[in-house]
């Protein structure tokens, strides 16, 4: 594996001694992104079969567990310093001297984004407001106007009056939402991603979203117990992508990626990148969109 493809394809959620915040090289954003974990403890409501959050995390989730009563509580002043501390060393260079990233290429070398992923779903902290304002803070202080605010998501909290007030100004300050949608049917869904969240819900805050501001979607492709997406089930899932736009909402991206570390579940697999190309190419002939492949290597 060469070291630009080892740099985009592995993102420990963590960095040197800092708790909540992480640059990587992402694939997605083309450069230097800078991830907000805001949950030590994984707090997720779905299990997807694919889930990579990396178990190198469980000795440090307990060391901030023990220094915290509820190790899901942000300390927004150390997040805020951790914020501005990564991405003065992105623009000065100076993280480009660690190991990690001292063989990120040239064009790769420029801050793209602050992003909140992490190990958990970001929109089930309470402090998910706050920390969006601590961002935007941070970009008005170093005057990155210029770099996006995305929100990593898989779309069960999208309507929350408080999540909703946080995308407003995540949206005003150049901001993203990106919407995980892994299936076509509620059994798929079920299958994939493991939640009690109705699926009906997932598809009414992706609208939501997509007609207020716009939309860029994520789908996972894989195998499973040895079998491919069926075209039954491709076929729905184009069916909900035709229907968002049909319903007035904008679809800005479609990202379509498949396994590129150590899955949840070992019977999951990633997809050739041949096989990715086929069901790209039979996603934009049901849709006419025009989506971005992400491979495993």
């Amino acid at each position: 594996m060469s070291d630009e493809l080892f740099l985009t394809q592995d993102h420990p959620s963590f960095f040197r001694d800092q708790q909540y915040v992480y640059p990587v090289i992402g694939r997605r954003a083309g450069g230097v992104s800078i991830g907000i974990n805001l949950s030590q403890s994984q707090k997720c409501n779905f299990r997807c079969i694919y889930c990579q959050v990396g178990h190198e995390r469980i000795d440090r989730q307990a060391l901030f567990a023990s220094q915290n009563s509820k190790s899901d509580d942000i300390d927004l002043t150390k997040l805020h310093f951790e914020l501005k501390k990564t991405a003065q060393q992105v623009l000065n260079g100076r993280i480009f001297e660690d190991a990690w990233f001292s063989h990120a290429p040239k064009d790769k070398r420029i801050l793209k984004d602050f992003a909140f992923s992490g190990d958990g779903e970001p929109t089930l902290s309470s402090q998910f407001p706050s920390a969006v304002q601590a961002v935007v803070d941070v970009r008005q202080e170093l005057r990155l106007d210029d770099v996006k605010i995305v929100l990593i998501t898989n779309a069960t909290c999208l309507q929350k009056p408080a999540v909703v007030e946080a995308l407003k100004l995540l949206i005003e300050n150049n901001g993203e939402i990106w919407a995980k949608l892994d299936a076509g049917s509620d059994y798929c869904y079920q299958t994939m991603n493991r939640s009690s969240v109705p699926y009906s819900t997932i598809l009414d805050n992706i609208l939501f979203v997509a007609q207020s501001w716009g939309v860029v979607i994520q789908t996972m492709l894989l195998r499973s117990n040895g079998e491919l997406p069926s075209e039954v089930e491709i076929i729905k899932y184009c069916q909900q992508l035709n229907q968002i736009r049909e319903k007035g909402g904008t679809i800005r991206q479609l990202q379509l990626y498949t396994v590129a570390r150590e899955p949840l579940e070992n019977n999951v697999v990633a997809l050739s990148n041949e096989e990715m190309n086929h069901l790209g190419t039979f996603i934009r002939s049901k849709t006419s969109l025009n989506p971005q492949i992400f491979y495993s290597h």
